[in-house]
């Protein structure tokens, strides 16, 4: 198989370390962003007598699509300025399992002891726990503990499927690129479920394309006619809204640079916040409403707290659990001599 020469590569890569800090802000950026509207629209099912938040809040389950494209963009960035090759595959797959797994697992476990206390009936068996752990569970009947977490399965089909076709993505031959591009389109063709890659496919290519576009392998005009296509596809595919949200996301990743201590806040709690507001919320709702009441009239106060406490809630699980982990990813090297031009901060999710 005839891969991009090791000389050209290191070309390429200098080409993309005079461009990091702009690139890599957006993401950052962009990651807290995605994580506050989903947040957003969560603590809007709990209190949805607000009227004036109805059109705002209804839409804003979309921050789920943001972190696809992100997904797509960031993980074959990540892969190529660490020197992948296929027979890295086994040290890939465990850098993102060591990224995103300890977090989730630590957070199932809060899931059932919040529902527990709580007294719910969704306690959960060996098995489905086994399942959750496999991202097993949309081969199955059983049922997500947390409705967050089924996006998690989506990533890691992503991580199979790219840890393996990744030399073909970036093959000297044009031709073979664009086939490989084509066939991880036509996964749509196979399935329409939320619960697999297949549906959600074309937000990863875009994130691919603009992979292509930051590392100069494609020009301007290139790409965005190439996002634009894309968006239309989507349109058919799913919605104008959900095309939209993909080519707005994309254009910010390629073109934008924004980055203050807010959103760079956000963009490292993005990941912690994400998995453990859904788990959280019941039992902030809880005491809120037993401390303040049901009035409708509170219910705007109830919405801020809801947010203030997640936010909280997430900055300690980010400080005391994920950022280790992150940590720990980011000294495993495909290579001795490799090292990546990316900070853990901005890994997918």
């Amino acid at each position: 198989m005839a891969l991009l020469p090791k000389r050209k590569w290191k070309l390429i890569l200098n080409s993309v370390t005079k461009s990091q800090i702009p690139y890599l802000n957006a993401v950052q950026t962009l990651r807290g962003f995605a994580a506050c509207l989903v947040l957003l629209h969560h603590i809007w099912m709990f209190y949805p007598k607000i009227p004036f938040l109805y059109l705002a809040m209804q839409k804003m389950y979309l921050g789920v699509e943001v972190f696809f494209v992100i997904s797509g963009f960031i993980i074959p960035y990540s892969m190529f300025a660490a020197g992948y090759e296929l027979k890295n595959i086994g040290l890939f797959l465990w850098k993102r399992i060591l990224r995103i797994d300890p977090p989730y697992l630590v957070m199932i476990a809060i899931t059932l002891i919040i529902n527990f206390s709580l007294n719910r009936s969704n306690v959960i068996s060996f098995n489905n726990l086994l399942l959750h752990v496999a991202y097993l569970i949309p081969f199955t009947h059983e049922k997500w503990i947390s409705s967050v977490f089924w996006t998690l399965a989506i990533e890691f089909q992503y991580y199979l499927i790219i840890a393996f076709i990744f030399p073909l993505l970036i093959h000297k031959n044009r031709w073979v690129i664009l086939f490989t591009i084509s066939a991880i389109l036509s996964l749509n063709l196979i399935s329409h479920s939320m619960d697999f890659l297949p549906r959600w496919v074309t937000y990863f290519v875009m994130g691919i394309v603009t992979f292509y576009f930051k590392i100069n392998k494609i020009n301007r005009n290139e790409y965005i006619i190439a996002i634009l296509a894309l968006g239309i596809l989507l349109k058919f595919q799913i919605s104008t809204m959900f095309a939209l949200v993909g080519i707005m996301s994309a254009f910010y990743l390629a073109f934008a640079s924004f980055l203050n201590r807010i959103t760079d806040f956000f963009g490292k709690i993005s990941y912690s916040l994400y998995i453990s507001h859904w788990s959280f919320l019941p039992l902030i709702s809880y005491f809120l409403v037993k401390s303040i009441g049901i009035n409708p009239n509170f219910h705007v106060i109830l919405f801020l707290l809801s947010f203030m406490i997640c936010i909280i809630i997430a900055y300690i699980f980010y400080l005391f659990i994920e950022k280790y982990f992150a940590e720990k990813s980011k000294k495993i090297s495909y290579h001795k001599k490799a090292k990546m031009l990316t900070d853990p901060n901005y890994a997918s999710y």
